[in-house]
């Protein structure tokens, strides 16, 4: 008997809660960033992105891996904060379930049929991988599709924090998907074994640190297009 499919958000809910995303009545307004750098809304939508994508016990799933990125971002689980040189570090993070989830926010994205993501797909084999580590919840290793995050600092005419704008591009010769949201550049690197992946050292690590840079200007999205993202650091 075929379960019935719940509507699932693509974007997980918190990140438009709780970044501001949503004005008074639920709407939350689309941006697009002009070569000047000024924000310009195109649109308005009623809610967030989603379809009828999981089973409820998938959705239940998922719903406790972004509770627990929830808590990541805006309170309700204990971390540590300490400055280097390349960033700032975070300790004491649950590398389980923070590698599930930007696993599934992956995941979510390319088996979707959502317009808004027609042109980010993972090939099947890609797909494949990761659904199934998804069910056993078993986490891939630390440079296996590894996501570094990257705070942007921008210009106040730029909502950044308000902001959801995902492609796809290539970093070195592998496929990676770009992702801003709640004021974070992501970066997602499409592939396994990335030992030698100059910028590694952002990705989420085993041990449940995690390095993230600080950037001054939104001309950093486009730049990482034909740069390595080691010249982050």
């Amino acid at each position: 008997m075929e379960k019935s499919l719940c509507k699932s958000h693509i974007i997980p809910e918190f990140f438009y809660r709780n970044a501001g995303v949503y004005n008074d009545d639920h709407t939350f307004s689309v941006f697009t960033i002009k070569s000047d750098l000024s924000g310009e809304i195109v649109g308005d939508r009623r809610s967030g992105i989603y379809e009828r994508l999981l089973c409820s016990d998938c959705e239940n799933y998922f719903r406790g891996l972004d509770d627990y990125a929830a808590k990541t971002f805006w309170g309700g689980t204990s971390l540590a904060y300490s400055d280097s040189q390349l960033g700032a570090t975070v300790e004491g993070l649950d590398y389980t379930r923070m590698k599930l989830f930007e696993m599934s926010l992956v995941w979510r994205i390319s088996v979707c049929g959502r317009s808004e993501f027609k042109h980010v797909r993972l090939l099947r084999n890609h797909e494949s991988r990761l659904r199934q580590s998804l069910l056993n919840e078993t986490p891939l290793g630390q440079n296996d599709y590894g996501c570094a995050m990257i705070f942007l600092v921008n210009p106040p005419e730029v909502p950044m924090e308000r902001a959801i704008l995902l492609d796809s591009f290539k970093n070195q010769g592998q496929n990676c998907i770009r992702l801003v949201l709640a004021g974070f550049l992501w970066i997602f690197v499409i592939a396994c074994n990335l030992r030698y992946f100059r910028g590694r050292e952002l990705f989420l690590r085993e041990d449940g640190t995690r390095i993230v840079p600080m950037h001054s200007s939104v001309k950093l999205i486009d730049w990482l297009s034909s740069s390595d993202l080691y010249d982050v650091l």
